[in-house]
């Protein structure tokens, strides 16, 4: 599961720069959207394990899945002048 989960990381940081510098035109901002997934990153690592206490790690896993898709899914309808 680790390395899956590594793997999505990677792809996810080779899309972001392509979709940075090519659909957006904004390369500068690749830097604090990386920033800013790290920081969230280290955030739900920090409370993964109270929660899967509290509501059972398939059901936190399944509610994490949901609410990353969503988040992801929502750059799908960015459009390059959306960001100034």
């Amino acid at each position: 599961m680790l390395l899956l989960t590594l793997a999505a990381f990677a792809v996810k940081g080779s899309v972001s720069a392509y979709y940075f510098k090519y659909f957006l035109k904004r390369e500068d901002l690749l830097k604090w959207f990386l920033l800013a997934n790290g920081l969230a990153f280290i955030s739900a690592v920090s409370i993964a394990s109270p929660l899967a206490r509290w509501i059972g790690k398939k059901s936190l896993f399944m509610v994490a899945l949901g609410v990353g898709g969503l988040v992801v899914g929502l750059f799908w309808f960015a459009k390059p002048t959306d960001i100034r």
